[in-house]
């Protein structure tokens, strides 16, 4: 995050910034306005599929490189790579009646590559998101010049760049008929770049005043495991489930930055999901997540932490057809909260409903070597007095060969 000795700064314009203002804000490349919150906005390292089963990523019938679920990558046969694109169309609006600000943004959720080996298991290395800081906040005032009793008017700017992301190593094994393990190790890897300007305007100052301008960069590390599980009732159910170990994210700031090294208590995750089949092309699948941020809130004075719970479910039907394709139809909805939120404000909350199209682009024999997901998310958010509702759209890839 930032050093101490500019965080009551920043933090005291922050609020006098973005709190009366955010509808008026001009931010280009944000996912959320909770990325203003505490550590940021949660990214969460979802593929299409996952978004369209409103699924928490676990649980999901068949295999997959899923950074949530360990465990899944097991039943891989063949190398693959994977990817997946996520683009953000939001408007954010404060009270009733107040026009909305528009912002958008593009982010690569998970890339990943998986390369089994007979008789031993299948190892991976992928990586995904965590936390988006990523917003701009631009307003215009009037302020005194030095006690003179002359006014002139000023555009105070705060930025913020960057985000925390995980980079992985994992080995998964099917144990037997029934029971897969899998587990990944890793390291938080990014970095956030915050700069707060004021400029003056020239015709309005006595004198022509400089722009001010004060910020700096930080680095972020610390190590991060999680371990995995999956047990397969036949063709007919499956029930997963996954614990992340949080550890520690340190802030370290670049030489030219005048902060302090910072450590930030990342909260375990715990997962469970399952999926089972209605029919002979029809599932449902279930999913619960729970990450506790009240002991990072503890840091901050501007925001606060919580606990969240987050589910989901969904429905899949694999026997469409589209484009001479086999292809699978999917609708879902998940319900939970944000980390972050400012002090002495309710708990924020989100709610998605989503829909998607997978095509098996090409098979050899039962195995599908390429295939694509699409899918489209229609969301709200509820972040202290602030509100807002999204589109955003997925598309993941994945690449499989010898």
């Amino acid at each position: 995050m930032i050093g101490r000795r500019l965080t009551a700064l920043l933090g005291l314009t922050l609020l006098t910034l973005a709190l009366p203002g955010w509808a008026g804000a001009r931010t280009a490349t944000a996912q959320s306005v909770a990325a203003a919150d505490g550590l940021g906005a949660v990214l969460a390292p979802l593929d299409a599929r996952a978004r369209a089963l409103g699924s928490v990523g676990i649980g999901l019938r068949g295999d997959g490189l899923v950074p949530t679920d360990p465990a899944a990558v097991a039943d891989l046969v063949i190398p693959s790579v994977t990817f997946t694109l996520q683009t953000s169309w939001v408007d954010v609006q404060e009270g009733e009646g107040t026009d909305p600000g528009t912002f958008a943004g593009t982010r690569f959720p998970v890339v990943g590559v998986a390369y089994p080996v007979i008789g031993v298991g299948v190892f991976s290395l992928g990586f995904s998101t965590v936390l988006d800081q990523e917003w701009r906040v631009a307003q215009e005032r009037r302020v005194d010049l030095g006690g003179s009793g002359a006014r002139a008017r000023v555009t105070d700017r705060f930025s913020s760049e960057g985000g925390v992301g995980t980079v992985r190593v994992g080995f998964a094994r099917r144990i037997n008929r029934t029971l897969s393990l899998g587990a990944t190790f890793g390291a938080y890897t990014g970095d956030v770049s915050r700069v707060f300007t004021r400029s003056f305007d020239s015709i309005d100052a006595v004198s022509a005043v400089p722009v001010f301008s004060v910020g700096g960069q930080w680095r972020y590390s610390g190590l991060v495991t999680s371990l995995g599980a999956a047990a397969d009732f036949g063709e007919i159910f499956r029930v997963s489930a996954s614990y992340g170990f949080g550890g520690s994210l340190g802030a370290n700031p670049t030489d030219d930055t005048d902060g302090a090294e910072e450590s930030f208590p990342m909260p375990d995750d715990l997962r469970l999901g399952a999926s089972a089949l209605l029919a002979p092309e029809l599932s449902l699948s279930a999913g619960l997540q729970r990450s506790d941020w009240s002991g990072t809130g503890e840091l901050y004075d501007e925001a606060e932490g919580h606990s969240v719970l987050t589910w989901g479910t969904g429905l899949e039907f694999t026997g469409a057809r589209l484009l001479g394709k086999a292809s699978a139809l999917r609708v879902g909805y998940r319900r939970g909260g944000l980390p972050f939120a400012p002090v002495g404000s309710e708990s924020p909350t989100e709610s998605i409903w989503s829909g998607g199209i997978g095509l098996d682009l090409f098979q050899v024999g039962p195995t599908v070597v390429a295939a694509s997901d699409f899918t489209l998310e229609r969301g709200s958010r509820t972040v202290g007095s602030l509100s807002e509702e999204y589109w955003r759209f997925a598309l993941s890839v994945r690449v499989s060969g010898t």
